[in-house]
């Protein structure tokens, strides 16, 4: 009986629910056709999301752009156009260029998204 009561009280999976929290919630973001880059310091993000989710922050992997402004920064369901603005041009990227926009949800988390890079 002693073991019965034992695996009953010891769950630490479940204890720690944030644990779990960050895959569900990447999962919850998906591209529908590849981002676009400006070099003046401009991104915008075509999303689908399967429930809502807030973006803190985004950056270009492999870079120190960060971004100033996320607009939105709640993802609802469904369709979402994302327009996110870094603090500088983006003088350090070429045209034609492949990039990954990480994306920072609320439960820090982070959503790579694909991005090319435009004039």
């Amino acid at each position: 009986m002693s073991n019965s009561n034992t695996q009953y009280n010891y769950t630490p999976y479940n204890n720690n629910p944030t644990s779990t929290q960050p895959s569900s919630q990447a999962n919850l973001v998906k591209y529908v056709k590849v981002g676009e880059v400006y070099l003046n310091g401009m991104v915008r993000l075509h999303l689908y999301s399967l429930g809502q989710v807030y973006l803190l922050s985004a950056q270009i992997d492999g870079t120190s752009y960060t971004s100033q402004v996320i607009n939105p920064r709640y993802l609802m369901k469904g369709y979402n156009e994302v327009t996110i603005y870094f603090s500088s041009m983006l003088n350090s990227l070429r045209v034609g260029e492949r990039v990954i926009v990480m994306l920072i949800t609320a439960d820090n988390d982070t959503v790579g998204i694909p991005a090319v890079v435009l004039a």
